[in-house]
């Protein structure tokens, strides 16, 4: 009880001090003034003056319009105005250099000489100059503390609730009490929120370096991965995952080499999920198996709910469920599915039912996927894939449907994005549906493309198995047409040995279309 009266005396004085503040700026600066530059009526500053609790969002206007130091603002430290703060720095930083030229004065005496009484004067100096230096330090560091958990707090809501305006306006205050707090929870929490807020806004490179500096300290910060160094990382692998791809599994396999089979933290089992995926797209399809059963059975209901579509592509590509069964699983795993969530489950078996132009599967597939969710939101590839999928069901031979496909603007803007994945999908679906037209010519100069596609795509990037397992179909049905043109026998070759090893790997849905091309031959 005295602990939690004491901190409620505390924040009643921080509230007054902070009042005390305002009321010296409003005697320089007017109440209008304060108010214009806070963007608010000049009877907000009336009630803060007079009682009121000043929001964080106030003292961030004052500190950008005004030039007042944050510092100053929020806990009295400092000078009033930054102008101010960079004068009193210079003084600071000429007593620390005369201190410096001194103690390289004393480094270059030799050991003998260390009994002179100016020496032991400047030693002494010294020590009561690094005393008072940690102790106004740590003085700094009590009062910044509870400020700096303020300002976090209101910053984490600000991202929450997507108000990134006000997010990067509160930065430049959180930045200075910073300065003075070296609580480093604080300063990780911070660096979180800042990470999250660039992937929010599209900076996806800063993102990406700032999420790698924070699990490198929370990874050395602790003798074992905290619950909350997983979840960041966790975030971390995704996204990477949807740009690097090779880093992201690199940075799965170190994470997991540190723990052993038994250890049963969901995060872990997240993160060994995530690897499987990959797994999966390199061809490496029974560990992805093994590794993503492993991890489905420490989920959650509603994890598992998420989790099941990738275990139902597992089980089609091996052959060990047929298509048709897999969407009727997958019925009752999407019904409490957000619109997104749902879209990003259904695409992995839509993705393959196109691969293997099962109409049947196809159809129902179509009806689960359909949403209100827009180009903004949905990967190019996906939205390529429904229109691709939509256009082999509307196929009879004839061009209408190709061009709906070509014409429909998802498309366009899909291949305006310069994703690469999205490029070769393009290409590859484009080949399938001329292929499927009879236009030889047309197919071949999209298959082309695909390969031309795959060849430049950049080395961390990883393409969907199925699609890739598609592009290789059609290698194999179009140059299995044209068997006198040395190139086209190769190339026919090149995929179906490519075919042969995915069949050799586990992939048992493959042995289908090389049967076909067999008994063609």
């Amino acid at each position: 009880m005295d602990t939690r009266s004491d901190t409620s005396r505390r924040i009643v004085q921080d509230e007054e001090a902070l009042r005390r503040r305002l009321a010296e700026l409003a005697a320089r600066h007017s109440q209008a003034a304060l108010a214009r530059a806070a963007g608010i009526s000049s009877n907000r500053i009336h009630y803060y003056l007079n009682g009121s609790n000043m929001p964080a969002s106030v003292c961030t206007a004052l500190v950008r319009e005004l030039g007042v130091n944050p510092a100053w603002l929020i806990s009295g430290e400092g000078s009033p105005y930054l102008s101010d703060v960079a004068h009193d720095e210079a003084v600071t930083v000429t007593g620390v250099l005369d201190l410096v030229e001194r103690l390289n004065g004393f480094s270059r005496m030799r050991l003998g000489a260390l009994s002179a009484n100016n020496n032991t004067k400047v030693y002494q100096e010294l020590n009561r100059s690094l005393t008072t230096y940690h102790e106004t330090k740590e003085k700094l560091n009590d009062r910044a503390r509870p400020v700096f958990r303020r300002l976090l707090d209101e910053f984490s809501s600000h991202i929450q609730n997507d108000r990134h305006g006000a997010a990067q306006g509160l930065r430049l205050s959180i930045e200075q009490v910073a300065k003075l707090c070296d609580d480093e929870s604080l300063l990780l929490e911070y660096d979180q929120h800042v990470a999250r807020l660039d992937h929010q806004l599209g900076r996806f490179e800063q993102a990406i370096a700032r999420y790698r500096r924070i699990f490198v300290r929370s990874f050395v910060h602790a003798d074992a991965l905290s619950e909350e160094a997983l979840e960041l990382l966790w975030q971390y692998i995704s996204l990477l995952a949807g740009m690097r791809h090779k880093d992201a599994y690199r940075v799965a396999k170190t994470i997991l080499a540190f723990h052993s089979d038994s250890d049963e933290r969901q995060p872990l089992k997240r993160i060994l999920f995530i690897k499987a995926f990959l797994d999966l797209d390199y061809g490496r399809i029974r560990r992805a198996d093994r590794d993503m059963r492993a991890a489905y059975s420490f989920f959650g209901e509603d994890g598992q709910k998420i989790a099941q579509p990738a275990l139902l592509l597992v089980e089609v590509v091996m052959g060990t469920l047929a298509l048709s069964k897999a969407v009727n699983t997958l019925r009752g795993c999407i019904d409490q599915m957000s619109e997104r969530r749902r879209v990003i489950s259904v695409s992995p078996l839509l993705m393959a039912a196109t691969a293997f132009e099962d109409e049947q599967s196809i159809q129902p597939l179509l009806a689960l996927m359909r949403t209100n969710v827009t180009i903004e939101d949905t990967p190019g590839t996906v939205l390529l894939l429904h229109h691709q999928a939509e256009a082999l069901l509307a196929i009879k031979k004839d061009k209408a449907s190709v061009n709906h496909f070509l014409q429909h603007k998802d498309v366009a803007t899909a291949m305006k994005s310069g994703d690469a994945g999205a490029i070769f999908c393009y290409h590859v679906f484009c080949c399938q549906l001329w292929r499927k037209t009879n236009h030889h010519a047309k197919a071949m100069e999209h298959f082309v493309k695909a390969d031309k596609a795959l060849r430049e795509t950049r080395k961390d990037y990883l393409h969907r198995i199925t699609v890739r397992m598609l592009h290789e179909r059609n290698a194999l049905l179009l140059f299995q047409r044209n068997k006198k043109a040395e190139e086209s026998v190769d190339r026919g070759s090149q995929a179906r040995a490519h075919l042969e090893r995915l069949r050799r790997k586990g992939f048992a849905c493959v042995r289908p279309w090389l049967v076909e091309i067999a008994e063609k031959d």
